[in-house]
């Protein structure tokens, strides 16, 4: 039997190859007179070749026409895909690490929470009671806040910490951005009157960066006058509990000891959104530190700063709780202000 298809697909080549352009002089020698009907010759082939076409198409099997089919349709759009990378907090500096470094204090535990003694650094002691729900609960830390000035001098830059004074200067050196320092040395150092470990230390700065010890807690001045710094360490009065609490007061007019907000801190980077904060402070009213807060939450939120995208957004509830203390929680989970504003007490400690 005959190969009808490869027939027709000959057919179909002749009949394309039999049409040419026909010039206009052709179009007039070749117009029929009137009442006859006629088609030209090229036009009856190019239907040929259009049938034969068609008709070779048709006369396929269907498994072959659809395998035309499928090649000829174009492959499908690719969507772009982009890979998400969960932003990280940034490495923490010493300094970040130093300012955070507090006591784990005393503790209380219940069924379902537990509550941590707070004592501030004038003697004031309460109990913080936290739901024990919130993740960073087991790691907050108490850690004690002041500044220190003395008057007609420049006041250095000051923060307490739990950690020693050569471990301080040891993670100072390790973050110079200048890379100079290699080893903390030790310009003078001797016992004050008061007990505590006085220690000027020799890291390549212009400003004098000194360290005063006693106890489990250190005092860090950075800046200031070398004579300023001293007259500080020589006015503190330094005292700490049985349990490692810290007070501390100036014993000269001249030296002013500038009390901050206790912290109950998880917060080691420095980043406002790793771990969390929570500033417990005396008093709610038009008398109390940064005016009148009611029992309300009020939100904030702060977003990476611009030198550094990587940073996460933070969460900030405010709020005055049993209409006596401020508090205020800094941290990466909405819920977790929700929370603690759900949940968080006060307490007197007696």
């Amino acid at each position: 039997m005959p190969d009808l298809r490869a027939q027709l697909r000959d057919y179909a080549r002749f009949a394309v190859d039999a049409v040419e352009p026909v010039r206009a002089d052709e179009v007039a020698e070749r117009t029929p007179g009137p009442g006859v009907r006629r088609f030209p010759v090229r036009a009856v082939a190019a239907g040929v070749a259009v049938a034969a076409v068609i008709g070779a198409v048709v006369s396929w099997p269907r498994d072959e026409r659809r395998a035309v089919r499928v090649a000829v349709e174009p492959p499908p759009a690719t969507v772009p895909t982009t890979t998400v990378v969960p932003l990280q907090p940034p490495t923490p500096s010493f300094s970040a690490l130093a300012r955070a470094a507090g006591i784990a204090g005393v503790r209380r535990d219940g069924s379902e929470e537990t509550a941590i003694k707070v004592v501030a650094l004038d003697g004031t002691a309460f109990w913080v009671v936290l739901p024990d729900d919130v993740p960073a609960v087991p790691d907050l830390q108490i850690v004690a806040t002041a500044g220190v000035a003395a008057r007609g001098a420049v006041s250095p830059r000051s923060y307490v910490t739990s950690l020693a004074g050569p471990a301080v200067a040891a993670g100072w050196c390790r973050d110079d951005p200048s890379g100079q320092c290699r080893e903390a040395g030790v310009l003078a150092q001797r016992v004050l009157g008061n007990g505590a470990v006085f220690t000027h230390w020799a890291l390549p700065l212009s400003e004098p960066f000194i360290t005063v010890e006693l106890g489990s807690w250190t005092l860090v001045l950075e800046g200031g006058s070398a004579a300023g710094n001293e007259r500080i360490a020589t006015a503190l009065v330094w005292a700490v509990d049985r349990d490692g609490y810290l007070r501390l007061r100036s014993a000269d007019p001249e030296v002013d000891v500038l009390l901050a907000p206790v912290q109950l801190s998880a917060n080691v980077t420095g980043d406002p959104a790793d771990g969390i904060r929570i500033i417990v402070q005396d008093g709610c009213g038009p008398s109390g530190p940064g005016g009148p807060i009611s029992g309300d939450l009020a939100r904030f939120t702060i977003g990476p700063p611009r030198r550094d995208a990587s940073a996460l957004i933070a969460y900030i509830g405010r709020w005055c709780a049993a209409g006596t203390h401020r508090v205020e929680v800094t941290t990466g989970d909405a819920a977790v202000v929700e929370r603690l504003y759900e949940r968080l007490r006060i307490e007197p400690a007696r």
